[in-house]
């Protein structure tokens, strides 16, 4: 532990090491302001306080210590009073701009000394006012100094440090008492040879300032400008030291920036100084790396030897040094050439530098920036022109739309001669009425608007043949950035443009009759056409954006097959088949798709299209064709039952036949002989009947002689009587006779009737016991027929019941 008495010897050893501290070297580096004791009127000042207070170098005596130095509460007498008693070491007050006004809060300390004429002057030393560390960190022998300093022991370890110091640092006294001084620099720093080479001239009682990165315990590094002093014990030996610094990280940002500056331009720039004779004093680094020269070769280097020979040996080199001697500027772009052979192009600019007594030219600097790669790339833009000129129709217009030119491939399609066209309008190659009906006076004000135009256009050539054209119309700006021409480079796509219209056509119709949708490779839905969106129930709003899973059942999108078919489409490989979907108001709709995946330029999928058309009904068909598949399979063992009764139905209808044609043909022989019987009756009737008349015309003939014998009894008169009377019998048997024979006949003609139809009946008879034979025999035929047809059947419907089920498998589609 330290006693009082030592720790106030230590504090006064202190006190006199500042004193020391406060030579010429750190009023140079301090805010320091001195005055005359009789007059106040200000004497000198340190630069940094010149340049705070806006002071003139050479009118510091126009300044007192009244219009500079300021403290709350207290007038300038007081103030200066105090200043000079000395009464308080450390006070706080403002520095005050001479011009401007401004305070400078400081914390400020006093010192009186005798110049070498006997005269007394005033110095008041001021730091930047900060806040003090709270009086709890105080350690007890800290020392009350205006200034950041530090106190080192012999071997380096803080012994003291004033408050600006610790606030400086961020730190406490407790924190930096004990603390050897290399833990209080930068790691990379103290094991440096600066801060070796300083400490051994300390070793060796000599005085330095050094540039010190100090730790800060928030902010990194705090650099310090730091005057370092060897303090001795009684004997003149090393005791330690004592370091006063001042802030300077700042000023060494600033100095960084600097640097790095510096260092852009070197690496953008090449600069070089040379002699009039064209000798090199001096080179960047940036030069000697862009020409590939090394330090040592810049020794004796010329200008010539960097330069083309044929620009070095011809008239324009003697030239270029001749305007550079009468002091003129020269730049321009120049090919240089490294020792190595490389080819460099630098955007130069070569300035005389002029003595300013004389005005004869010294030397001339050179600044350069490196320009190969524009060169090339200019160089490469210059033939990918020529070869654009070459491939495609090229055109230049004023900014009205006028023709200035245009390349032969563009004159040669549009069947021009440029003589003809230029200062034509650009009207010229379109439709006719086209150039005045104010559209080509919208064209070019929308793009002089929209800063140029790309698409595709159509135009009309010499002999009034459409051509369509792929076209790009750009403005070139002039220095000013207006747009004073517009290029236009096209290419002939009539063919193209024939060709697609013609597929376009085609396509149309074939999206007017299928769904067509345009998936990313996760699915989402992109486009749809209206076929697709009417058979969903959807709009396009609603289902983009929206996943293919969506209008797909969840069985199926659980299923493998899912994921199998959407890893397939990203590997790029087409699947169609039949798929199931989900419309609107969760009806099943079925179509027959092919989903095809396009690739970008990669080769990479980046969508898929499906075009496919509903085949809903057709399976709806297929299903009721499977169910009535079942149903037929069902009855057909139905079938199989009615054939067998068929079958037996045919036996006995075969054995009933059979006896019935026994049956028919017996009724047929008897029929056949009652047939013979009556036309033997008949026969024996017509011969009774020429009987009966020849009966009848005995009646008639013994009616006539019984009448003749009635008139010759007549006319015997009485003899005749008797044979009157037989005469009148006899007529009268002769009318019985003949009333006998009609009736007789009468009866014949009915027998002969009733045999007749009998007859007839009797052979109609058989005719239809012979067609009854016939109907049973054909019966017999067709129920045979019946018969085998009803096997056919059974064998179709078992065919038919089976494609049925086949049918019905297949009509289960797939649902994607």
């Amino acid at each position: 532990m330290t006693s009082n008495a030592e720790a106030s010897q230590d504090t006064a050893d202190f006190e006199t090491a500042l004193a020391q501290a406060l030579g010429a070297q750190i009023l140079d580096e301090a805010h320091v302001l001195s005055f005359d004791m009789e007059t106040r009127s200000l004497v000198s000042a340190s630069e940094p306080t010149i340049f705070l207070l806006e002071l003139s170098e050479d009118a510091l005596g126009v300044h007192d210590f009244d219009s500079l130095i300021a403290s709350p509460g207290q007038t300038s007498d007081d103030l200066w009073n105090r200043a000079v008693a000395g009464t308080g070491p450390v006070w706080s007050g403002s520095f005050t701009a001479s011009r401007s006004g401004s305070s400078h809060p400081m914390q400020m300390r006093s010192v009186v000394s005798v110049c070498p004429d006997g005269s007394l002057r005033l110095s008041v030393v001021g730091e930047p006012a900060c806040a003090a560390p709270p009086a709890t960190q105080k350690a007890p022998a800290e020392v009350d100094s205006a200034l950041a300093s530090l106190r080192y022991d012999a071997e380096g370890h803080i012994q003291q440090v004033s408050a600006p110091m610790c606030t400086l640092l961020g730190q406490t006294p407790e924190d930096l008492i004990g603390q050897h001084m290399r833990r209080q620099v930068d790691a990379e720093f103290g094991r440096g040879t600066a801060w070796a080479e300083a400490w051994a001239g300390l070793l060796r009682g000599e005085r330095t300032v050094l540039d010190i990165p100090h730790r800060h315990s928030g902010h990194g590094t705090v650099w310090t400008r730091s005057h370092l002093l060897p303090l001795t014990d009684a004997e003149g030996g090393f005791a330690g030291a004592l370091e006063i610094a001042t802030d300077i990280t700042r000023e060494r940002r600033d100095l960084d920036r600097m640097r790095a500056r510096q260092a852009a331009l070197d690496s953008r720039l090449a600069i070089a100084e040379f002699r009039t004779d064209g000798t090199i004093l001096e080179a960047s680094g940036g030069f000697c790396k862009l020409l590939g020269l090394a330090r040592a070769d810049l020794d004796g280097a010329s200008h010539k030897t960097l330069m083309p020979a044929e620009f070095t040996g011809s008239r324009r080199y003697d030239d270029f040094w001749d305007r550079l001697s009468r002091g003129e500027p020269v730049s321009g772009l120049f090919r240089h050439e490294g020792p190595d052979g490389r080819i460099v192009w630098l955007s130069s600019c070569y300035m005389p530098q002029a003595a300013a007594a004389t005005g004869e030219v010294q030397s001339v600097l050179f600044v350069g920036h490196d320009m190969t790669e524009a060169r090339k790339a200019e160089t490469a833009a210059e033939g990918r022109l020529g070869a654009l000129d070459r491939a495609m129709m090229v055109a230049e217009y004023d900014s009205a739309g006028r023709i200035l030119s245009a390349n032969g491939m563009l004159l040669d399609r549009m069947g021009h001669r440029i003589e003809d066209i230029r200062g034509s309008s650009h009207g010229l190659f379109l439709e006719k009425g086209r150039d005045k009906d104010g559209t080509e006076a919208r064209f070019w004000e929308d793009l002089r608007d929209n800063g140029g135009f790309s698409g595709e256009i159509m135009w009309v050539d010499a002999d009034g043949r459409e051509v369509w054209l792929h076209t790009v119309y750009h403005p070139v700006a002039d220095p000013e950035g207006h747009s004073d021409r517009i290029i236009q480079i096209a290419v002939d796509i009539t063919e193209t443009k024939r060709l697609m219209l013609d597929l376009d056509g085609k396509w149309q119709a074939a999206l007017n009759h299928q769904a067509v949708v345009e998936f990313d490779p996760d699915g989402k839905i992109l486009q749809a056409n209206e076929g697709f969106l009417r058979l969903v129930g959807h709009s396009l709003r609603e289902v983009r954006g929206q996943s293919h899973s969506s209008f797909c059942h969840g069985d199926d999108i659980r299923s493998p097959a899912y994921t199998d078919f959407w890893m397939a489409l990203r590997k790029g490989e087409a699947q169609s088949g039949r798929y199931r979907h989900v419309a609107r108001f969760d009806r099943d709709l079925f179509m027959l798709a092919h989903y095809t995946p396009l690739t970008d330029f990669r080769g990479e999928v980046d969508r898929v299209v499906m075009c496919g058309y509903d085949i809903s009904s057709q399976v709806a068909l297929e299903r009721a064709t499977a169910t009535r598949a079942q149903a037929l399979t069902a009855e057909l063992g139905s079938l199989h039952e009615v054939n067998d009764m068929l079958r037996g139905d045919a036996d006995l209808l075969a054995r009933t036949n059979e006896k019935l044609q026994d049956s028919a043909r017996n009724g047929d022989r008897l029929l056949d002989g009652a047939l013979s019987e009556m036309r033997t009756a008949r026969e024996a009737a017509d011969k009774v009947t020429e009987i009966v008349d020849l009966v009848g015309d005995i009646a008639v003939q013994t009616n006539l002689l019984a009448f003749n014998a009635a008139i010759e009894a007549a006319r015997a008169g009485e003899h005749g009587a008797g044979f009157s009377i037989v005469a009148d019998e006899v007529r009268k048997l002769a009318e019985r006779n003949g009333e006998a024979a009609r009736e007789i006949s009468r009866h014949i003609e009915r027998a002969n009737d009733s045999i007749l139809r009998s007859a007839d009946g009797t052979e109609q008879t058989i005719e239809r016991i012979r067609a009854i034979g016939s109907m049973a025999e054909e019966a017999i035929g067709g129920l045979t027929q019946v018969v085998a047809h009803a096997g056919v059947g059974e064998a179709a419907a078992a065919t038919l019941a089976r494609l049925a089920e086949e049918l019905g498998q297949a009509a289960a589609p797939d649902g994607q």
